[in-house]
C-alpha cells in the first residue's frame, strides 16, 4: 500500500465518524461499519504510533454493543422454541436493550474526544504471513479467540499488502466468521448465567449451545486445512528484460542499457504490479545491465525493501540451469521475482507450462505451483495465472 492509499483511509475513517456523530448513528449496520473499518485501520497502523490505542479503544467499545446485538438478535432466536418458551424473553429484550443504550451512549461519548490525525505512520507488511499451526487447537473460548485475531491480521494484510489470492481471502473469511459464531454462542451462554432462569433449562441451553459449536469446530477444522495448503504455493514471475539499445556498437553485450522505449516499459509494469498489490519475498535477477536495471525500476515501483540478488548464473543460462537456480530458492519465499534474458525464459515458462507464446521485452509470466517446496516444482503442479506485457496495455 502506497502512502496515497493509506491517507485515504484514514480520510474516510475519519469522515465516517463525524457523520456518525453528527447523526447519532446506531443501527446494527452502522455499528458493524465502524467496527470493519476501525479494524482495519487498527490493522494498518504502526505499532508504535499513538493514534492506534484510541482506535483500539473504538474497536472495545463498538465490539460491546456487537455483542448485546448478537446475543437479542442472533443467538436467543437460534434456541429451540421450547427453550425460548421456558424463558422470560420480553424481560431479556427489555434488559439487553436498555444495556445496549448505555454502550451505545458510552461509544457516542468516547468518538466525541477521539482526535484524528491528517496522517499517522503505517506499517508495510512485505513478508508473507503463513497460517499458525491450528492442528492443537481446542474447542476452547479463549484458544479460539486469539486464532480468530490472528486469522484477522493474515486477512488484512492478504488484502492490503500482498499479492491477493482471492481464494485464501474467501476461505480467510469463512474460518473468521466460523470462530466468531462460536464465540458469539459462548458469549450467548455466560448473558444469560445474568439472569434468572431455571438450572434445568439453563443446562438444556448450554449443551445445546456446546453441540452447536462442536459442529461449527469441525468445519474450523475443515477450512483451515484448506487454506494452510493453499498458503503453502509458491508463485513464480518470470520478467524478461526491458527493451536496450543497440547504439553503442562497441558496448558488450553485458554492458547494453535500456533504450528510450525500455525506460518507460519498466515503470509501466511495475505500476501494474503495484496495481494488482504484487509483492515479492525475493528478487533474483541477471547482473546484466538492461535486467539489473529493468528489476531495480520495478522493485522501485513496488517499493520493494530488500536486496536484489544479482546471480551471475542467470545470465546466458541454460532451462535446466535456470530450474536448478528456482528449485533451490529458500521455501520461506513464497513469490519470487526472476529478472532474465530470452531464450532461455521462454524455454523456462515452456518446460513448465503449455506456453507457446514469445515473452516480448518486459513481459510477465506469472505461474502458480500447488506444492509446499521450490524444490518440487514442476510441470505437474504449475498453473498460468497471468501473462502481460507493455503492449497489451496500451
Amino acid at each position: 500500500m502506497d502512502t496515497t492509499e493509506w491517507l485515504k483511509k484514514l480520510k474516510e475513517f475519519k469522515k465516517y465518524v463525524n457523520n456518525f456523530l453528527k447523526h447519532q448513528k446506531e443501527s446494527i449496520e452502522d455499528i458493524h461499519k465502524l467496527r470493519v473499518m476501525s479494524r482495519e485501520l487498527f490493522s494498518l497502523l504502526g505499532t508504535d504510533e499513538p493514534f492506534s490505542r484510541g482506535v483500539k479503544k473504538v474497536i472495545k467499545t463498538s465490539n460491546k454493543v456487537r455483542d448485546i446485538d448478537v446475543f437479542s438478535e442472533i443467538y436467543l432466536k437460534s434456541l429451540p422454541k421450547q427453550y425460548l418458551n421456558e424463558l422470560d424473553t420480553k424481560s431479556l429484550i427489555k434488559s439487553v436493550h436498555e444495556s445496549r443504550k448505555k454502550e451505545i451512549g458510552n461509544l457516542h461519548a468516547y468518538l466525541k474526544t477521539l482526535v484524528i490525525p491528517e496522517s499517522a505512520e503505517f506499517h508495510h507488511e512485505n513478508q508473507e504471513i503463513d497460517v499458525i499451526n491450528g492442528e492443537d487447537i481446542k474447542l476452547d473460548k479463549e484458544e479460539l479467540h486469539t486464532y480468530r485475531i490472528y486469522i484477522k491480521k493474515i486477512l488484512f494484510m492478504e488484502k492490503n499488502s500482498s499479492a491477493k489470492d482471492e481464494k485464501k481471502i474467501k476461505t480467510l473469511n469463512k474460518i473468521k466468521d466460523i470462530l466468531g459464531t462460536i464465540n458469539d454462542n459462548y458469549n450467548g451462554v455466560k448473558e444469560l448465567s445474568n439472569f434468572d432462569i431455571k438450572p434445568n433449562i439453563f443446562k438444556k441451553i448450554e449443551m445445546f449451545t456446546q453441540k452447536q459449536n462442536l459442529k461449527l469446530f469441525k468445519q474450523f477444522k475443515y477450512f483451515n486445512q484448506k487454506v494452510k495448503k493453499g498458503s503453502s504455493m509458491k508463485k513464480l514471475y518470470i520478467i524478461r528484460h526491458a527493451k536496450s539499445s543497440w547504439e553503442e556498437i562497441s558496448l558488450d553485450d553485458f554492458e547494453r542499457p535500456l533504450n528510450k522505449r525500455g525506460k518507460a516499459d519498466a515503470p509501466l509494469m511495475g505500476s501494474k504490479l503495484k496495481e494488482k498489490r504484487v509483492m515479492p519475498d525475493l528478487i533474483l535477477s541477471s547482473p546484466a545491465l538492461r535486467a539489473k536495471t529493468t528489476a531495480e525500476i520495478i522493485a522501485k515501483q513496488l517499493e520493494f525493501k530488500k536486496e536484489i540478488v544479482f546471480d551471475e548464473n542467470i545470465y546466458e543460462s541454460s532451462v535446466s540451469e535456470l530450474h536448478k537456480i528456482v528449485s533451490e530458492i529458500d521455501d520461506k519465499n513464497r513469490v519470487v521475482f526472476l529478472f532474465g534474458h530470452n531464450p532461455s525464459l521462454n524455454m523456462l515458462a515452456q518446460n513448465y507450462l503449455n506456453f507457446n507464446e514469445n515473452i516480448p521485452t518486459c513481459g510477465v509470466v506469472e505461474i502458480e505451483f500447488d506444492c509446499d517446496s521450490w524444490a518440487d516444482i514442476s510441470a505437474e503442479n504449475a498453473r498460468l495465472v497471468s501473462f502481460d506485457y507493455p503492449k497489451k496495455e496500451k
